[in-house]
């Protein structure tokens, strides 16, 4: 049965898991999507139709070829080269190829079978074995250059996975880093896989929660800057995919609207951090100690937005459609 693509980068970045018996009608399904989009697609693998398991097919000069638990054993005759995805959204992405390959797999019966692969075939495999290793989408991945001296690992709301390191780190460092983060990466991204897929907002939705928000939260800011005996600017309200608030060097504060969505307490806690940074514009301990002399239970309040925070950020529509 032809199956829809997946296009969400949190299923794409999980690892896919040993294909058995059980997994044949998986395969089937699969090589009826792969003829549904011949004329676009050489290869898939089952994480394309939401199936993680570790399943490939391709056209090998014409032919249709099944690998279940497909490894590459050796690889020789590295060049760069661009890709194209049917799930991976946007234009041709940079990657690193092997000219031969060796690779041992099952074939839908089972029999162990180990071959050597060339040219466009070779390119094609590597290609579907990165979708099982969860790979194809850390291409996606944002890296923040600046002047710190370390490399951190961070996953928004919105699912999206930041790398921030020096300015001068190599790029095969940001990629060694990453790797070794994996089972974190992994980790997290299963766990905003679970949360709940809430309807996406509509315009008319979102200028409400915008109205809501421009009475709701100057009444807050007014009562904790009185608290904490802070000055800001103006307020602007705004619908964001990566921040739920933030305070300028000049002591603006913009806020997300889509904080109508949850509770007051955690409407407090993201005024009072924004408020905080008015003192320190950082977060250092002094900092957290300051939002802790306000809140004393704000790391029960930050959790519930790192617990909630994807699911409420998927509501947003696609940018374009955003005002």
């Amino acid at each position: 049965m032809i199956q829809p693509l997946v296009h969400d980068p949190i299923l794409l970045a999980r690892r896919s898991q040993t294909a058995g018996p059980e997994d044949l009608p998986a395969l089937a399904d699969l090589l009826d999507t792969f003829r549904a989009h011949r004329e676009t697609c050489v290869g898939m693998a089952a994480n394309m139709i939401g199936v993680t398991k570790r399943i490939i097919v391709f056209d090998q000069e014409g032919t249709e070829q099944a690998m279940l638990n497909p490894e590459i054993l050796s690889s020789q005759g590295p060049y760069d080269a661009q890709e194209s995805c049917l799930s991976l959204l946007g234009g041709p992405r940079p990657c690193r190829r092997y000219e031969k390959i060796k690779v041992r797999w099952q074939t839908p019966d089972f029999q162990t079978r180990i071959k050597t692969f060339t040219g466009f075939t070779a390119q094609i495999i590597q290609h579907e074995i990165d979708h099982l290793n969860g790979v194809a989408d850390l291409t996606e991945i944002s890296v923040i250059r600046s002047a710190r001296k370390t490399m951190s690992l961070e996953i928004t709301a919105a699912g999206d996975v930041v790398v921030r390191c020096p300015r001068r780190m190599p790029q095969r460092e940001i990629a060694r880093f990453v790797e070794e983060k994996r089972p974190w990466l992994e980790r997290h991204l299963e766990k905003l896989a679970r949360q709940p897929r809430l309807p996406v907002l509509t315009l008319e939705e979102l200028r409400a929660l915008a109205k809501q928000a421009a009475r709701d939260l100057p009444e807050r800011t007014a009562y904790f800057a009185r608290l904490l005996n802070v000055t800001y600017g103006r307020i602007t309200i705004r619908s964001q995919r990566t921040r739920w608030g933030s305070c300028s060097a000049a002591g603006n504060l913009n806020f997300n609207c889509l904080l109508m969505l949850t509770p007051g307490e955690i409407r407090d806690y993201v005024v009072v951090h924004e408020l905080c940074h008015r003192k320190e514009l950082n977060h250092s301990a002094r900092f957290w100690n300051l939002v802790e002399e306000v809140l004393p239970d704000y790391r029960t309040r930050r959790q519930w937005l790192k617990d909630h925070g994807g699911s409420l950020i998927a509501r947003l529509p696609e940018k374009e459609e955003r005002s």
